[in-house]
């Protein structure tokens, strides 16, 4: 990424953020991301809470002909898809349906396929529903102008005391868990990793500045980024 795009992306984040009347979705705030999902060099800015249970994704923003536009999210649905109280967020859950949540980019990769050579992101998105049961989906990522679209790859819920019924999917189908660990350790044997630049905060970060004080945490990240 030239660092002049990363930059102006940076600036324009907080300008936007700026003029944003309603500022209350901040208090929730704990986990920024900055990535280029779609390699023009302008990244873009994810905003969000990382919690066991809960971890929600208010703000997804993107550069668009030199300006900011929301990412509006299409295709399946993540292990970890929240929505709070959407109607006095950035992001309105009436609107645009959050399909991804904060542990999808936490956990995000980039992979090639040995056999076509092409990249692809995919999501680790998932959750702990409650103390011992566990919830998520591995989705296949791509973003085309402002739209996000996402395809479920893997799926799985299981509980540690298998009190509860234990479900996975390999691409939509429905398969015991020995059939989901090989399939997914094949996807992963075909699908290497592949570097890429990503700034997220840590709950460190935040002993330098609040959690609301975005403009301090998108500087970070466009520092880091530059790099």
């Amino acid at each position: 990424m030239k660092k002049e795009k990363i930059v102006y992306a940076g600036t324009q984040y907080i300008s936007y953020l700026d003029r944003v009347n309603d500022k209350d979705f901040l208090d929730n705030i704990n986990t920024y991301v900055i990535t280029d999902l779609n390699f023009d060099g302008y990244p873009e800015l994810f905003m969000g809470m990382a919690a066991m249970t809960s971890p929600e994704l208010y703000t997804a923003l993107t550069i668009e002909n030199h300006q900011v536009k929301k990412i509006v999210f299409t295709g399946d649905t993540g292990g970890s898809n929240y929505c709070y109280n959407g109607a006095q967020y950035l992001f309105s859950c009436r609107k645009n349906k959050l399909h991804l949540g904060v542990p999808g980019l936490l956990n995000l990769e980039r992979r090639l396929d040995s056999k076509t050579k092409k990249g692809h992101w995919i999501a680790n998105d998932g959750t702990q529903l409650n103390y011992n049961n566990y919830q998520g989906s591995y989705l296949e990522l791509k973003l085309n102008g402002t739209n996000l679209y996402a395809k479920e790859r893997f799926y799985y819920q299981y509980d540690n005391e298998y009190s509860l019924k234990e479900t996975y999917r390999v691409n939509k189908k429905k398969v015991s868990r020995s059939v989901f660990e090989k399939s997914l350790a094949q996807y992963k044997q075909y699908n290497k990793t592949q570097l890429y630049k990503k700034n997220h905060s840590s709950y460190g970060d935040f002993d330098e500045a609040p959690w609301s004080d975005y403009k301090y945490h998108i500087e970070q990240g466009v520092k880091q980024l530059k790099q």
